[in-house]
């Protein structure tokens, strides 16, 4: 071996772990890139034989997203692809996760998901899930922008709509400041944190999916909650071409920018709003 392949070889970093992926098709195309990296004949082909399958783009197009990958295929993938039994377990569990129709289904399967992550890779997701496990969660931290808190649980708990337990306001700080969202300062105030979370967009549709859920039941409470002169609730049906349907949802993005512009553009401000934009099929094409 020549000392420039051997420099090459020690200086190429090792293939990352499947247990940092939450999408198995990136996953497949990192592991092939990196292992063809390091041996030439490893390619779709090659695994394809291991697996018994003639179609030579079958792999391509699951990679691609074109079509999912077939249960009964996730076991023998996993084998071609020598992953460890623990390895294997996560990615069967990833491919059913990232090809779930339901919430129901894709919480469970992130909850698994996460419980087989090595330690170090499941705080950052553990994490999130309790964040946006309950809709108050989020709420106090922006309480805490504007109103000054210490450790007085009743007076936070009665300032929510709807009202929380105390206790129930407790655990919710202590959970904020554990996750490094809230923090202390000199006096003992609560105060945010500039801690920012970033996921990839599988997880955070699950999250969100529970947390949006959880908000809109919040709106349908908030029309005998709420005088009509602190809220504006109001519905449209509509008839959209698929092209309208791209310049609606292009106009709702932009509405929601401008809204978070004029909130961070508050100089005082005086209550925590939740803001939720919605526009769905109620037909078929």
């Amino acid at each position: 071996m020549s000392p420039r392949l051997l420099r090459i070889l020690i200086r190429m970093p090792p293939p990352k772990s499947i247990f940092a992926y939450n999408d198995f098709r990136l996953f497949l195309k990192d592991h092939f890139a990196e292992r063809k990296a390091r041996k030439r004949s490893f390619s779709h082909r090659f695994v394809l034989a291991k697996m018994g399958i003639s179609s030579s783009g079958f792999l391509g197009n699951i990679i691609s997203g074109r079509r999912d990958l077939p249960g009964s295929h996730v076991s023998s993938l996993a084998q071609a692809l020598g992953l460890a039994p623990k390895a294997a377990r996560y990615f069967e569990v990833l491919v059913a996760f990232n090809q779930a129709k339901s919430v129901s289904q894709k919480t469970r399967l992130f909850q698994e998901l996460v419980a087989l992550k090595p330690s170090d890779l499941k705080i950052l997701e553990g994490m999130q899930l309790r964040l946006f496990s309950t809709w108050y969660f989020v709420a106090i931290r922006e309480l805490v922008f504007f109103f000054p808190l210490r450790d007085e649980y009743d007076t936070l708990a009665k300032k929510l709509v709807p009202p929380i337990k105390p206790q129930e306001a407790r655990v919710a700080i202590e959970n904020l400041l554990e996750m490094g969202l809230l923090e202390r300062d000199g006096k003992g105030f609560l105060r945010q944190s500039q801690a920012v979370l970033s996921t990839g967009d599988q997880v955070r549709s699950v999250h969100a999916a529970s947390y949006q859920r959880a908000t809109m039941d919040l709106a349908k409470e908030a029309i005998d909650r709420v005088e009509h002169f602190d809220r504006d609730i109001t519905t449209l049906t509509l008839t959209l071409s698929d092209a309208s349907l791209r310049a609606a949802i292009e106009e709702i993005r932009q509405l929601r920018k401008k809204l978070l512009q004029l909130a961070v553009a508050e100089p005082r401000p005086e209550r925590v709003f939740q803001c939720n934009l919605q526009l769905f099929p109620l037909s078929r094409k």
